[in-house]
């Protein structure tokens, strides 16, 4: 064997039979030495077929790098390929280089391919697929992988908010990884086609590959997901190669050894984070706060005791209070106070009052209190977990502020606080608690809050039981993380979202270092949805406006548009990189709250979707061109607004005033 590279225990080599990258962990990428460059030169039923390949011919070692050629010999003519290789980051990093000579030709396929000899590796590709997608595999159009012989699972990179797929080894948890920096494929035979980068599955391993331009879900060739549930061709086979062409193509190999099962990605997300450093756009976080407040105020509905913010504007129908979830009208309670008076609002204690007082209004029976308020019907109305848990966090925060700040809090208030989790307790308690999906873990952190407030040790019991509970389910992600949001049936960053918050309230609330452990595994999961590349757009509402993607958030793999969601996020992620001396975590909080605000309008409303990649999921959309570059200004729920007032209040709350930046 020749070792070509070597760096901290992980070895490049060439020898007869193939070319691989190995750790002394025991982690391995190879392929056959014969194979090593691949080529499709036609298509057969929308995949590459026709393969040609390219050897191994010769080696250079430049120094600290190392430089392979060799060529491909095609019917037209011949391509000249040479791999330029280093380590970076800990990572080898490939530049792959292809230079045709002779006639020109259509239907290519270029490639690179790498394989982890195991059986069927547990798979991520980030915003996309996690670890097959098992509880989504049942609601059509969301991809899914069983790990079968055969099976191929590709995707277009501007679809990955971090452009990696990581495979976990079954038999021994060790990790590998390829990396991509993402590109639009020259020459295609479509509009606006790019990279692809996903999995193949063979009989005793896994292929981590990246083909220009060829994509497959769900067993369609050629097919992505462009709607909630819809899976549509995308047009064009294959690039064009003319003479004296030169494409080049740059990814990175990562090993890891043993995480521990479930664990496996998370090196892979951290080396993306170190890839792609999400940077903090130059907006004056102080005026986007103030306009976000006042447009908060446009929007808030005050008649006799109701006080409220409308779920939507008026001219969008549904004149609701809606608490959690969309709504969030429980925000100025808990923000007015401390930015309130920073954004101009001189009754903004006042104001904090009415919301909170509406608030505690709603009847709480067997099925907790109800999370909406009609205002054609004058009636409270709804329940669901995800709204239930979410609005008693901020509840929660709001009496704990106050509380900490030696304010007086209402009787009332305390009362609807015990009521509401008495509830929460109650039925976790049970022998036969056993909930659908991960929207439940919302429950965990007021119940963490209400055991110290209202000195309850029932409480405390409850949340430590929804943390045990949601720790044995999804850290091995055997079921990952998933229906933490009302519209998703499947694998969400809210679902991890929610799981952060149960973990992180039973790591303060007991002290036991496992709680912070798995916060860090939900932490982890969470940011393998943040969107930490800026795509270029086409021309569209976002192009127009020179959006830039990162710090923004994926939201599922069955909604594939950008949100704001990270926004909300940003104060527990500084709390958790803060307990876990994550610096970078903690960096983070930063840009993902400021960059979200960036197409803000002059009034202070945003709308909610933003379409960076091939999914609609409003119905318009523009016949004969790509759906990436719209944005869904109209649905403008208030939960956007509320994110960023929430989110401020906390970071005063932490001394890290946004007002100050």
């Amino acid at each position: 064997m020749d070792i070509l590279l070597k760096n901290n225990g992980s070895c490049f080599a060439l020898d007869e039979k193939k070319v691989s990258f190995s750790h002394d962990g025991g982690a391995e990428l190879a392929i056959g030495k014969d194979e090593y460059w691949a080529i499709g030169t036609a298509f057969d039923g929308r995949q590459p077929a026709a393969w040609h390949y390219g050897t191994v011919e010769k080696v250079e070692n430049p120094g600290y790098a190392v430089v392979l050629t060799g060529s491909v010999k095609l019917p037209q003519g011949e391509i000249f390929c040479t791999d330029s290789c280093e380590f970076q980051h800990g990572l080898l990093k490939i530049r792959r280089r292809w230079r045709y000579a002779g006639e020109t030709v259509e239907n290519i396929t270029l490639s690179y391919r790498f394989r982890q000899y195991s059986p069927a590796g547990r798979v991520m590709i980030p915003g996309i697929l996690y670890y097959g997608n098992p509880s989504g595999k049942n609601t059509p159009g969301v991809p899914y992988v069983n790990g079968t012989s055969g099976e191929k699972a590709f995707f277009e990179e501007h679809r990955m908010p971090m452009p990696f797929v990581c495979s976990e080894n079954p038999d021994d948890s060790t990790v590998t990884a390829i990396h991509t920096l993402p590109s639009p494929v020259p020459l295609a035979a479509g509009n606006d086609i790019w990279w692809s980068c996903g999995v193949e599955y063979g009989e005793n391993f896994t292929e981590l590959a990246g083909y220009s331009g060829f994509v497959s879900c769900n067993g369609q060739h050629g097919a992505v997901k462009t709607g909630q549930q819809v899976l549509s061709p995308l047009p064009g086979d294959g690039m064009k190669l003319v003479d004296r062409m030169i494409v080049e193509k740059t990814f990175y190999l990562q090993l890891a050894p043993s995480q521990g099962r479930g664990s496996g990605f998370i090196p892979a997300v951290e080396a993306a984070l170190k890839l792609h450093p999400v940077t903090a756009l130059p907006i004056d976080a102080g005026e986007l706060v103030r306009r976000k407040y006042r447009y908060a105020l446009s929007r808030e509905y005050v008649s006799g005791k109701i006080a409220g913010s409308l779920f939507n504007v008026p001219t969008n129908g549904w004149p609701g209070i809606v608490y959690g979830w969309c709504g969030r009208s429980e925000t100025l309670g808990f923000a007015a106070p401390w930015i309130g008076e920073k954004c101009g609002d001189k009754e903004a204690w006042e104001r904090a009052e009415k919301y909170l007082d509406f608030l505690v209004s709603s009847p709480v029976d067997e099925r907790g209190f109800c999370v909406e308020y009609c205002v054609r019907r004058a009636q409270h109305q709804e329940y669901n977990f995800v709204s239930q848990g979410q609005t008693m966090e901020t509840f929660a925060m709001a009496l704990q502020a106050f509380k900490e700040a030696g304010k007086p809090v209402k009787p009332e208030y305390l009362d609807f606080l015990r009521r509401v989790c008495d509830f929460f307790h109650t039925r976790v308690m049970k022998d036969e608690w056993h909930p659908v999906s991960t929207n439940e873990a919302f429950f965990g952190a007021p119940l963490a809050m209400a055991a110290k407030l209202l000195n309850e040790s029932k409480f405390a019991k409850s949340a430590l039981k929804i943390a045990d509970h949601y720790m044995a389910r999804h850290l091995t992600m055997d079921e990952p993380y998933w229906g933490g949001t009302l519209d998703a049936s499947c694998e969400d960053k809210e679902g991890a979202v929610a799981a952060m918050t149960a973990f992180f309230a039973a790591w303060e609330l007991s002290g036991d270092d496992k709680y912070l452990k798995a916060a860090e595994h939900a932490t982890a999961v969470y940011l393998s949805y943040l969107q930490v590349w800026n795509i270029p757009l086409p021309a569209g509402r976002l192009a127009d406006n020179g959006f830039t993607t990162a710090g923004w958030t994926a939201v599922s793999v069955q909604n594939m548009h950008l949100d704001v969601y990270g926004v909300w996020v940003s104060p527990l992620l500084w709390k958790i990189g803060r307990a876990l001396n994550k610096k970078t975590w903690q960096d983070l909080a930063w840009p993902t709250f400021v960059n979200c605000g960036e197409m803000t309008d002059i009034y202070g409303s945003q709308g909610e979707q933003f379409e960076q990649t091939n999914f609609c999921q409003q119905p318009f959309k523009i016949p004969d061109g790509p759906l990436r570059g719209g944005y869904s200004e109209h649905w403008v729920v208030f939960w956007i607004t509320a994110a960023f007032l929430n989110s401020a209040a906390q970071f005063e709350l932490l001394g890290l005033s946004v007002f100050d930046r």
